[in-house]
């Protein structure tokens, strides 16, 4: 998903050829337990202040410990936390929905929280919160997962583009 959306910035040039997005996303983490906000302020730690952000968040709280709450809990600190280090815009991009019957609890968790999550991301000034509900993008391409859940390469492409789509429409780093 890095790739597609730094090959994006580049062919724009608003990613110099020889750059790359700082990228500490780690699969299978969440947002409760501190996961996801480690990844954040080991970012800001390692390469300093942050202007922009893209993340996604809660899917393992709901996929691991079925707890959107917690999640949502743990997304709100997290964002105050980027507030008050004047984190300017974040584009927070929300799962599809998993294909197959064996992802019925994940899908409900995810039901669950995905308008709280919009909710709380529309509601945000600071840092501005843009939301991609990814839904519109994988609805119809079951060709986008292996499993019903992770992306094929296909997958990550169309993933990377409805979010350079979303930073060009909203002025995030482009």
């Amino acid at each position: 998903i890095t790739q597609q959306i730094e090959s994006r910035a580049k062919a724009a040039g608003s990613l110099p050829q020889s750059d790359k997005y700082d990228d500490n996303s780690v699969s299978g983490t969440t947002l409760a337990n501190n996961q996801i906000p480690s990844q954040y302020t080991k970012a800001v730690a390692e390469t300093g202040q942050k202007k922009y952000v893209l993340m996604d968040g809660g899917g393992n709280d709901c996929l691991i410990n079925n707890n959107g709450d917690a999640a949502l809990t743990a997304a709100t600190s997290l964002f105050q936390t980027m507030a008050s280090d004047d984190v300017q815009k974040v584009v927070y991009f929300f799962y599809p929905d998993p294909i197959g019957s064996n992802f019925s609890s994940l899908k409900t968790c995810l039901d669950s929280l995905r308008p709280k999550m919009k909710a709380l991301c529309d509601g945000l000034t600071a840092p501005k919160c843009y939301w991609l509900d990814l839904r519109d993008t994988w609805n119809g391409h079951n060709e986008y997962t292996a499993d019903g859940i992770h992306p094929t390469a296909e997958g990550s492409k169309a993933t990377g583009d409805a979010i350079w789509d979303t930073m060009v429409e909203n002025c995030v780093a482009q």
